[in-house]
């Protein structure tokens, strides 16, 4: 027997829950904590078998360099076994890591299995084992941090994921998606009251989908990561109590990837603090934690939008906003005006990027918010907004142009759209204010607009909604100033291609929003 089929041999019982396990009071981690680095424990349904990843294991796919293979241990006589490796049906030499169990027994699985970028998979059940995983479709993911966490629900039906994405409000922010028949929704980010301008990472829910569990270096916390836990206040998911720490987890170091079970009171979390390597897996019994779960009642209050709390650390004078301005295509280094302006005052300052190396550098001594614009002659402007506070030590961040000539076509990546609706995302704002600003720039410059979909429906009702996003975003550019003379646009329909449309994966590249320099 192989031990890619020794993994599988796992009967998953859902009904039964993972209390047998927890209610061991003697349980012991002594066997799967060593001098590697222990992260994303899952235990499964049934209780009788750990899921985790290891990094950095010489055993691992990749060997010592490997950042994380998914490795397993079986619940025997009130002791964790020895690890079990995973296997290469879902382990690679990048990082494999487990997101959790669907109802059926089917294994959710971080990224995607056959082209390695991220993303989500499943392994589906059957009899004994699980087949090789497939990608799952999720509208829309991206995430530009290469840190991957999240979970699923007890029953099956919502995700968490720690992505850098789409409308974030800091670095990692946590997102959450529902169950469509075999894919997920779009990811939606839970909004200001969870996260802040720094990491929101591991999220996890309770048995009943209302207390969020996850690790944030946002809130000013004991160590570099704490765990907080925060109420569902209603049944849009967008309000949240205000977070509470859970002080009797955390430490001055590292805590993370929290499971809480109500029935034993007993927790699996992950802690640097005295551990064998990193990070260790451990649990504790934690009598008080459904009290300080319960947010008092003014919390209830708290709206989405509400600022984060930012440690209280001294003031620093001036902050270096530095990095690299280059080419998208191809990655040549350009030279590049380089704009902030203080939102709320109005302050302007700005600097050239070196020609030859591409690095700016500019001083900012007042905290708050600040738009960017980096612009370039023959290149789309990149709009941004970044925060400095008074924990910013210093800023650095790294742009790509977009080159644009007359006559080329130039894809619009992040205008996004509601699934079959003319309705624009709030992420495509940035990419059509810079369009907007090029426009701006130069003031004879006219543009034609081209929308397109997959084939996938009627072509017809395909035509239709091009035709409908094309106008969307011209009335956009038109309303920031723009004169309606100089855009023109037309929908295309699922007509003109660029991807196979036969894959999901490649089928989602064919619903975009171009545009064309037609004069100059």
């Amino acid at each position: 027997m192989t031990m890619n089929k020794l993994l599988f041999l796992v009967t998953v019982i859902i009904s039964v829950g993972m209390g047998d396990v927890f209610a061991q009071s003697k349980m012991t981690t002594s066997n799967i904590n060593s001098i590697y680095d222990e992260q994303s424990p899952v235990v499964s349904p049934d209780g009788k078998h750990l899921f985790y990843t290891i990094a950095h294991n010489e055993n691992n796919s990749g060997g010592m360099k490997d950042k994380g293979d998914i490795w397993y241990a079986i619940w025997q006589d009130s002791v964790w076994s020895i690890p079990f490796h995973g296997g290469s049906v879902i382990n690679n030499k990048g990082w494999n890591g487990v997101i959790g169990f669907s109802e059926d027994g089917s294994l959710y699985l971080h990224h995607h299995y056959k082209d390695g970028k991220q993303g989500v998979s499943i392994a589906k059940k059957k009899g004994d084992y699980w087949e090789k995983p497939v990608n799952v479709d999720v509208p829309y993911f991206m995430n530009k941090s290469s840190q991957q966490s999240g979970s699923i629900s007890a029953d099956g039906q919502v995700m968490l994921l720690s992505l850098e994405s789409y409308g974030s409000i800091g670095a990692e922010d946590i997102y959450i998606l529902f169950k469509e028949g075999d894919s997920f929704t779009d990811p939606k980010n839970l909004g200001s009251v969870i996260n802040t301008r720094f990491q929101e990472m591991t999220p996890t829910l309770s048995a009943d989908n209302k207390t969020l569990y996850f690790s944030s270096n946002g809130l000013n916390g004991k160590g570099s990561m704490d765990i907080y836990s925060s109420t569902r206040l209603d049944d849009t998911w967008k309000n949240w109590s205000k977070p509470v720490n859970i002080e009797e987890v955390n430490t001055e170091g590292r805590e993370v990837s929290f499971n809480f079970n109500p029935l034993s009171n007993t927790a699996w979390y992950v802690s640097t603090k005295d551990s064998d390597g990193y990070g260790d897996i451990k649990y504790k019994t934690i009598e008080s934690l459904d009290d300080t779960t319960i947010a008092p009642l003014i919390d209830s209050l708290i709206i989405e939008n509400v600022e984060p709390i930012v440690a209280d650390i001294k003031f620093v004078e001036d902050v270096m906003f530095y990095g690299k301005i280059s080419n998208a295509i191809g990655k040549a280094t350009i030279g590049a005006k380089i704009s902030i302006t203080h939102i709320e005052t109005g302050e302007m300052s700005s600097e050239y990027s070196d020609e030859i190396t591409g690095k700016y550098e500019l001083l900012i001594p007042k905290e708050g918010k600040y738009s960017v614009k980096v612009s370039s002659a023959n290149y789309l402007p990149h709009i941004d907004v970044f925060y400095r506070d008074s924990t910013t030590i210093n800023i650095n961040i790294d742009y790509e142009l977009i080159p644009v000539k007359i006559g080329e076509a130039v894809q619009l990546d992040n205008v996004l759209f509601e699934r079959g609706k003319a309705v624009m995302l709030p992420a495509s704002f940035p990419d059509l204010d810079a369009v907007t600003e090029m426009m701006l720039d130069n003031l004879n410059m006219e543009i034609v607009l081209a929308g397109h979909t997959d084939n996938q429906g009627s072509s017809k009702l395909n035509y239709q909604l091009s035709e409908q996003r094309v106008e969307a975003v011209m009335k956009y550019i038109v309303d920031k100033g723009i004169s309606k003379k100089r855009i023109t646009g037309k929908g295309y329909g699922g007509s003109r291609p660029i991807a196979n449309n036969t894959n999901p994966e490649t089928r989602k590249l064919n619903r975009r929003v171009e545009f064309t320099i037609v004069k100059e």
